[in-house]
């Protein structure tokens, strides 16, 4: 999975790439292995720091959380607790749906043809006056 990481106005350092980048990581790998990709931007807020997280990890999936606090690395933590949230139910919720088409099938039943509903065994073709070749 590629993690993009960038701070608006602001540097960003080595120790909260390194923290943004494995917490990521392992948090979506928990839900999808292949992940695509995870954009975290960092920015001033008011009081402190703001994190938002984009997580695209799969085709047509997006999740977003943004947090903010203090300082950037509880940020960035409480917006990755909103992510994990959203993954779990996501992927809670396609496992159910996943179940139920399973069941589903597995509740129809095809009954085998019997012996009395066969069909008549056809008659040989026969030529225009009625003569059979």
């Amino acid at each position: 999975m590629e993690v993009l990481i960038h701070g608006k106005q602001m540097d960003v350092g080595e120790a909260l790439r390194g923290h943004v980048e494995s917490a990521l990581k392992a948090h979506v790998a928990k839900y999808f292995s292949r992940a695509i990709n995870a954009h975290t931007t960092f920015s001033r807020a008011a009081h402190g720091f703001r994190s938002d997280i984009a997580v695209h990890p799969r085709r047509g999936l997006v999740v977003q959380g943004s947090a903010e606090a203090g300082d950037a690395y509880a940020a960035f933590d409480v917006a990755l607790t909103r992510i994990d949230k959203q993954l779990r139910r996501y992927k809670r919720r396609h496992k159910d749906r996943a179940e139920d088409e399973i069941l589903g099938a597995q509740q129809y039943v095809i009954a085998p043809e019997s012996a009395e509903e066969a069909p008549a065994e056809e008659s040989p073709p026969r030529d225009r006056g009625g003569n059979v070749p």
